[in-house]
């Protein structure tokens, strides 16, 4: 009698042969997810996936099982001469080279651990088998290196998602990168602000844009480069510090893969803040409220008071998303990503209790403005911060 395995595998190159590639897809995902090592789904699988990247990956693995296949050699050595095709970034996992009984030693950082344990002692990888089905959902379309790609992130980042979010920029980390991402940021709350203003204003059409667009467009303009100047500002003590706490709590990436992934989540942060800011400012202005409002850059006063709301969503949110982007950065454990997060939020905390405690002075002059000048409580704020 065929055992599970042996019934899946015969079912998935039947549904192959007979051109059925979605249905032979399913099947020969679920062999390998009972057995990551079956040469022959992995042999089969390779030849229904779509993707070139996976295709490689296949082969490789293939390989890594059975390194005296010659015909897997062959397709594989094919595929890495064709330069001309856009291979991608893989979304199968690659099996690592072990022997029989190796089966806990870490892949991120070759670290022995016991056989019953399922996180790296030392770095907190995941030592589970991966979860090939998720792998593949998760990048069917690889992120490219353009600037515009940011988008796909920050949208991960609103479904609270890390592998949309997070995942795809491991392999386009650059310090250009981040700094696109910045200026994105910038771009994207200029033209949302002025276009806001203009959906929201009855010009007129003569003289609409010496009186009307043009100020829009420079106040638009300006908030957005305090945006960016408050952003770059805090990006890199913010990933310092946690690459330092990640670190210690068995992190192993490098500095720039890190530092990149909190300027996108705080270059997204500042975009989705925008976005919220301007939802919240819509309801009220449904509700007849308008005329009792005060906008800042990132806040909303109503009769002098900050509705506290959007801020607080927003720093939870904050929260979460940092925590996601060390624990993506690093292959932490959940437990240790947010204990990093955590740790990197006291040390902050810490920094702007002892900033109040030397400039007291300085803190009675905001809160003189922020009660009788709010206008210029805003602009004194953001400028302030840079």
């Amino acid at each position: 009698m065929k055992g599970q395995i042996e019934d899946l595998l015969e079912r998935g190159i039947e549904a192959a042969q007979a051109g059925e590639d979605e249905r032979a897809r399913d099947l020969l995902i679920h062999v390998i997810e009972l057995d990551e090592r079956n040469e022959d789904a992995w042999l089969w699988l390779s030849f229904v996936i779509e993707r070139t990247a996976d295709r490689i990956v296949c082969l490789e693995n293939i390989l890594t099982i059975n390194p005296n296949d010659e015909d897997a050699a062959e397709e594989l050595d094919r595929l890495l001469r064709e330069r001309s095709i856009e291979v991608g970034t893989p979304t199968l996992p690659r099996l690592e080279k072990s022997e029989i009984g190796a089966s806990a030693v870490c892949s991120q950082c070759g670290y022995r651990n016991p056989t019953w344990v399922y996180l790296c002692d030392r770095c907190g990888a995941d030592l589970r088998p991966v979860d090939v089905r998720v792998a593949l959902s998760s990048g069917v379309r690889p992120r490219t290196g353009s600037i515009f790609s940011l988008l796909g992130a920050w949208s991960g980042m609103l479904l609270f998602n890390p592998l949309l979010a997070f995942m795809p920029e491991l392999a386009l980390a650059s310090w250009a990168r981040s700094l696109a991402a910045l200026l994105l940021a910038a771009l994207f709350i200029t033209l949302w602000r002025l276009g806001l203003t203009v959906a929201s204003s009855e010009f007129d059409v003569a003289r609409s844009f010496f009186e009307g667009v043009g100020p829009s467009a420079l106040s638009a303009l300006i908030a957005a480069l305090l945006v960016l100047g408050w952003t770059a500002l805090i990006s890199l003590p913010l990933a310092l510090v946690t690459w330092v706490t990640a670190r210690l709590v068995g992190g192993q990436r490098d500095f720039k893969t890190h530092a990149h992934l909190v300027v996108v989540m705080l270059s997204g942060w500042t975009v989705i803040m925008a976005l919220l800011a301007s939802f919240i400012l819509l309801i009220l202005h449904w509700l007849g409220f308008e005329d009792r409002l005060l906008i800042g850059v990132f806040f909303i006063r109503y009769d002098g008071d900050v509705l506290a709301i959007p801020v607080i969503l927003m720093s939870l949110a904050g929260v979460i998303w940092l925590k996601q982007a060390v624990q993506t950065a690093h292959h932490l454990s959940g437990i240790r990503a947010a204990l990093t997060t955590v740790l990197a939020l006291a040390l902050g905390l810490g920094g702007l209790l002892a900033y109040a405690a030397l400039f007291e002075s300085d803190l009675s002059l905001r809160w003189s403005l922020s009660h009788h000048q709010p206008h210029l409580f805003y602009g004194w704020r953001m400028l302030h911060l840079m």
